[in-house]
């Protein structure tokens, strides 16, 4: 019913980005302490995450949240938390995941968000601390996700492909060796995989945007299966296939 109600009212742009806010919404939007003005730093992050130029973001505007309600289809939402100061300045702090209908599923962390982002493949900007051992960051120069949705005996199975290119950011001028886009590029599986599991076991919900992309593929099976389609995602087959570049980045003065 709420997205209903602003979706239909005029005065409201359909391109508004929609998020959670851990507390009162006005202090994480006015500029400071009395006034009505949105702070210029809450409206770019919200508006630019994730954004590659052609639209693609985590970031949901109303209009993507209202079909996405409509279609009875699981969605996943910004998390902002506030950051001290006496101005209004806000963090990310991870998503928040929702069920088909609505309901609150779980939280995912900042460094899942940006996983997630990968997968919608927008990550053309954002950084990947990798590593268990020895955690190095990378800054990540592009990123590409394809995925097939294929119906075999009845059941749907997603094939996920990621095509990323990582710029290391190491202390003291270190480079990379090829040795690093093999690590990472095993980290990056672990950690899809690792999500894929939390999301059907602590979530109960499929992966961001497979539920989706089954009905848009796969619409006569759906059509069929769709009173089931959340639970029967949830615990279709999902693999992953990841391929790293490590390149040097430059230095700009």
């Amino acid at each position: 019913p709420l997205t209903d109600y602003f979706f239909n009212r005029a005065s409201v742009r359909r391109q508004s980005c929609v998020a959670v806010c851990e507390g009162d919404a006005g202090d994480f939007f006015a500029a400071c302490s009395g006034q009505r003005a949105v702070s210029t730093i809450a409206a770019i992050a919200l508006q630019s995450f994730g954004d590659d130029g052609g639209g693609k973001s985590v970031s949901m505007n109303l209009h993507s949240l209202f079909k996405t309600v409509s279609n009875g289809l699981p969605f996943l939402l910004l998390r902002l938390s506030p950051v001290g100061g006496e101005e209004a300045f806000v963090a990310i702090s991870g998503g928040a995941v929702f069920g088909g209908k609505g309901n609150p599923a779980g939280t995912v962390t900042p460094d899942e968000l940006e996983i997630i982002r990968l997968m919608y493949g927008c990550g053309h900007e954002g950084v990947l601390i990798l590593g268990a051992e020895n955690p190095a960051c990378f800054r990540v120069g592009d990123s590409a996700c394809r995925v097939r949705c294929l119906v075999k005996d009845g059941r749907p199975r997603f094939e996920m492909s990621l095509e990323t290119v990582l710029i290391p950011d190491f202390p003291g001028g270190a480079t990379a060796g090829e040795e690093t886009g093999r690590e990472a590029q095993r980290e990056l599986e672990r950690r899809l995989e690792a999500l894929a599991v939390k999301f059907r076991d602590e979530f109960g919900v499929p992966l961001p945007g497979l539920q989706s992309l089954l009905r848009q593929r796969q619409p006569d099976w759906y059509d069929r299966h769709s009173d089931e389609a959340e639970e029967i995602c949830r615990a279709a087959e999902v693999t992953f296939d990841v391929r790293c570049s490590i390149v040097e980045g430059g230095i700009v003065k």
